[in-house]
């Protein structure tokens, strides 16, 4: 079991999964994997990719939040995370608020 986080964005039309995937890859730390088109799969660029589940974190959007699942990594890896994609929605001027599900 991962550890879930909802971001509700108060301007999610002004958001998308592709933004957001080549915003977050573009920091270096993480590798846009193919997934569904309601989903961003990444894995963190450093971390070998296990083959039953290549995935570290998934995130999704809906309506006006982006719910977050990160799989694996260490606690520092997964604060970074939130920190990375709070980074991303800020330069795009959206506000939010994160939960910890």
């Amino acid at each position: 079991m991962g550890s879930e986080y909802r971001f509700t964005v108060t301007a999610p039309n002004e958001l998308s999964l592709g933004y957001l995937g080549t915003a977050l890859q573009r920091l270096g730390c993480y590798v846009q994997l193919q997934s569904p088109a309601h989903e961003l799969s990444l894995a963190y660029a450093d971390e070998p990719r296990r083959a039953d589940w290549p995935e570290d974190i998934v995130v999704e959007l809906d309506d006006k939040r982006l719910d977050v699942v990160v799989h694996s990594g260490t606690k520092q890896q997964r604060e970074k995370f939130i920190a990375d994609l709070s980074d991303v929605l800020n330069r795009r001027g959206l506000r939010f608020e994160i939960e910890e599900l």
